[in-house]
């Protein structure tokens, strides 16, 4: 898959884990913010985040996210709860 979607964010998580909790459309934005800012794709952030799922071979060391990986999800985590913010408020 070339572009992460709204439709494929809900198809996955339902179909992997049953309910989807989060609002699709601030993750898939903060998937792409946080992708850009890791210079990788944003379908590859979208799995680490979701499965830990390793994407450049830097982000996981023995099953343990490297400094590198945790700074990945941090600023995924800080990205998403912004845009979720700025959604609240408009």
């Amino acid at each position: 898959m070339a572009n992460l979607t709204e439709n494929y964010i809900e198809t996955y998580i339902v179909k992997n884990y049953g309910v989807l909790k989060h609002n699709k459309k601030a993750f898939k934005k903060a998937c792409a913010k946080s992708a850009k800012q890791a210079k990788c794709k944003a379908v590859e952030l979208f799995h680490f985040i979701i499965e830990n799922k390793d994407f450049n071979g830097f982000c996981n060391s023995y099953g343990f996210n490297t400094a590198y990986g945790r700074e990945i999800k941090r600023d995924f985590e800080s990205n998403y709860y912004n845009i979720l913010q700025e959604q609240r408020q408009n």
